[in-house]
């Protein structure tokens, strides 16, 4: 069954993006880093259930995100991805995360543990808002 999920790319006043690495026992890629997000609820615009799932696993309420890229994933998902800054944030993982780490715009190459296909898509997402 194909699922809509809503992810969100935020970048912080040190241009850096929040990234939160999945636990051991996530049922896909675990262990790897990814953007806040998940599945969008029966009912929910893709925009509304992108940021409750970045709040419910970040802890960060943010208003509104910035629509930057849709794509259908090979595995069948409709991935939408928003962008959204902050300043100062306070960040709460919770149960799904194991860590979380503000890992610098231009270093996100270096990471370990971040899939190819992500590495990919930030790049492209960063670019298309003018960071890259």
């Amino acid at each position: 069954m194909q699922k809509r999920i809503g992810k969100v790319v935020i970048v912080n006043q040190r241009k850096e993006v929040l990234l939160l690495k999945r636990g051991a026992s996530a049922p896909n890629r675990a262990l790897t880093w990814e953007t806040p997000g998940g599945i969008v609820e029966k009912g929910e615009t893709v925009e509304a259930g992108a940021l409750r799932e970045t709040f419910e696993e970040s802890g960060i309420q943010l208003d509104d995100a910035r629509p930057v890229l849709a794509k259908k994933m090979s595995w069948g998902n409709h991935w939408t991805f928003f962008f959204a800054t902050v300043y100062n944030p306070t960040v709460k993982i919770s149960w799904e995360h194991q860590e979380y780490l503000w890992q610098p715009i231009d270093k996100l190459d270096q990471l370990k543990d971040l899939p190819a296909f992500y590495l990919e898509d930030l790049q492209n997402i960063l670019h298309r808002v003018g960071l890259l």
